[in-house]
């Protein structure tokens, strides 16, 4: 998951600890970006909650998200041989880990690629697998990897949550389902199995390592302490703790995925941890902010600001186009992480899900249309509460990548536009071996290096075509 830290160049659209509303975000259209090639305009978004009301209080993704792992750095990311029933996913440290992989893919080293037997070979790992379809019997792809969770290390940029969950969370999004396995002959004459696993692994380290990610639009900031200031009421002014604003996040939910159908990444981990999932679906019901009782209906959850009869503990940092409020409890549905495993088939019942509750205030202008937002986590915000740190769960963060970006390796991206088209279109028959132009290109992508405190770290990348094409066969019907 540490990739969020590594791989983001960070768009930020930060709500401010002491700002008002959220007139610094970038505009909303800007942040869904284009839909179907069309760039949106004010018409074509909702901002107004009485308009909500009428037909966005639930909706889901038109294709539903899939479970992965983040594929832990400490187990080797996607050189771990998960198919190995005894191999510790989570081993507690990089040295033990390293140790673990290495006791693990001892066979493999020793007998080589051609000397093992079929049943040697399905239980390899998804970056050995790719190895093996381009022609890498020395397992160039796979060593890099190691090489680079080494010189993570090496820079202090490990913890026990490191890995590539923001690639995991943008391909389930964008990515269709690999279903079921898939046969691959190998440039040696024998064909490798690839479970729907492997080929998740394959596009989640595709997205994760991709630069795709440093254009990703993302509002919120990374909170890094454990008890961030707070003022008399409780409230966090903590700018890089204060999370997303609730207001923004209400119109992203509501648009991109209740417009749109798209899903996007939400951040689960509050504080110095990150956890990307892909939110694919919402839920939302009321509140009144005066009693803190739910309420069937949105005029019963609208408390007005202007009469004088409520006293509002967050009353300086309201917008000052706010004339009234509203409180929401909603539901976010994410995908959770499972462990991989060697199944010829995949499908929704394998996968696990979870839903994170949020209370805040809608901030209404005159008209119903949303200005900004507070996060509620009790009822009497106005008083130093103890179980407020308990309560605060808020999204750190929330991002996704826009429509027209792929998860294409840094190789891909630097061809020019007819040596793209001509590598992008090329066939491939997966029962005859990989296209030799593909093999090249294949070997030049994994050679790709980022830049983290002044050095250059590896960062082998699959090619995506390859990843995109197994893809496309897995998910066949």
């Amino acid at each position: 998951m540490f990739q969020a830290i590594l791989f983001f160049t960070f768009f930020l659209t930060a709500f401010h600890g002491h700002a008002i509303g959220f007139e610094n975000e970038i505009s909303l259209s800007e942040f869904i970006g284009p839909i179907q090639n069309k760039t949106l305009t004010k018409e074509d978004l909702v901002t107004n909650i009485f308009k909500m009301d009428q037909s966005l209080r639930s909706k889901s993704t038109k294709k539903q998200a899939w479970s992965d792992t983040y594929w832990p750095d400490y187990a080797a990311s996607i050189a771990a041989p998960y198919a190995r029933p005894l191999y510790s996913f989570y081993p507690g440290s990089w040295a033990m880990g390293k140790t673990n992989w290495n006791t693990f893919t001892r066979k493999r080293r020793r007998k080589g690629a051609r000397g093992l037997k079929r049943k040697h070979l399905d239980k390899l790992s998804p970056a050995e697998k790719y190895d093996l379809i381009v022609g890498n019997d020395r397992f160039n792809f796979t060593y890099k990897i190691i090489e680079r969770i080494d010189e993570l290390k090496d820079l202090g940029r490990l913890a026990i949550w490191s890995g590539v969950c923001p690639g995991w969370a943008a391909a389930a999004l964008r990515e269709e389902r690999p279903s079921h396995s898939i046969e691959v002959m190998t440039p040696f004459g024998f064909p490798i199995t690839l479970y729907p696993a492997d080929i998740k692994a394959l596009a989640t380290y595709s997205w994760g390592v991709s630069g795709v990610q440093n254009i990703a639009a993302l509002h919120g900031r990374q909170c890094k302490t454990r008890f961030p200031k707070r003022d008399g009421n409780s409230r966090i002014i903590d700018p890089d703790c204060f999370d997303v604003n609730p207001g923004y996040m209400h119109l992203i939910m509501t648009n991109l995925l209740g417009r749109f159908g798209k899903g996007f990444v939400v951040d689960i981990k509050y504080k110095h941890k990150v956890g990307n999932h892909p939110a694919y679906a919402y839920s939302y019901s009321y509140f009144n902010p005066k009693t803190f009782k739910s309420v069937g209906t949105i005029q019963e959850a609208t408390v007005d600001l202007k009469n004088g009869s409520y006293y509002d503990p967050f009353s300086r940092y309201r917008s000052p186009q706010a004339t009234q409020i509203v409180g929401v409890i909603a539901n976010l549905y994410f995908k959770e992480e499972v462990r991989p495993r060697p199944r010829h088939s995949d499908s929704q019942s394998y996968d696990k899900s979870n839903t994170l509750t949020l209370k805040y205030e809608l901030e209404l202008d005159s008209a119903g249309n949303i200005v900004g937002g507070e996060w509620r986590e009790n009822k009497k915000q106005h008083l130093k509460n103890p179980f407020t740190r308990l309560a605060h769960k808020h999204p750190d963060i929330i991002w996704h990548i826009r429509e027209g970006h792929l998860g294409l390796s840094d190789y891909e991206v630097n061809l020019s536009g007819e040596d793209f088209t001509r590598l992008s279109s090329t066939q491939w028959n997966l029962k005859k071996g990989l296209p030799q132009s593909w093999r090249k290109a294949a070997n030049q992508a994994l050679l790709a290096e980022t830049s983290i405190r002044g050095h250059s770290v590896a960062n082998p990348q699959p090619l995506y075509s390859i990843v995109r094409s197994l893809i496309q066969e897995a998910s066949k019907k």
